[in-house]
């Protein structure tokens, strides 16, 4: 059975010795992180599934006084406040590695080029600084 890394092109990039360890958890942290922001909007997934042709029964959210639904108002607040303090470090690393991260973790796309590749890297080094997931300095 071959491994996860495989099913995504951050993987692959990891796989290939292209990206470190610590860089690879940060965009699949940021994968998480987009995932839970997108959740607490209520707003579709970034590449929905096709629509079923039969109806599924949803439910409906929890009361927003209830105790579940108090539980479910402050993860989606915490939710919206680490994608966007996330975001604001992954801004500082600048716009070219800002717009690479989230092609690559968001979109599944391949970075074009070694300058695409470096500004991924860039990206995900300032993603890895700000969750405090790395020991050395760049």
């Amino acid at each position: 059975m071959q491994s996860e890394e495989w099913g995504s092109e951050l993987g692959r990039l990891f796989l290939a010795g292209k990206i470190g360890p610590e860089l690879y958890t940060a965009g699949r942290r940021w994968t998480a992180c987009v995932a839970r922001y997108r959740a607490a909007l209520n707003a579709p997934p970034a590449d929905p599934p096709a629509i079923p042709f039969e109806r599924s029964a949803t439910t409906a959210p929890p009361d927003p006084a209830s105790e579940p639904g108090r539980r479910q108002a402050a993860s989606d607040i915490a939710a919206v406040r680490e994608m966007r303090e996330a975001q604001a470090a992954l801004h500082d690393a600048g716009a070219l590695a800002e717009r690479v991260v989230r092609s690559v973790c968001e979109q599944d796309q391949v970075p074009c080029g070694a300058r695409e590749l470096e500004a991924l890297g860039h990206g995900l080094f300032a993603l890895a600084q700000f969750w405090r997931m790395t020991r050395r300095s760049r």
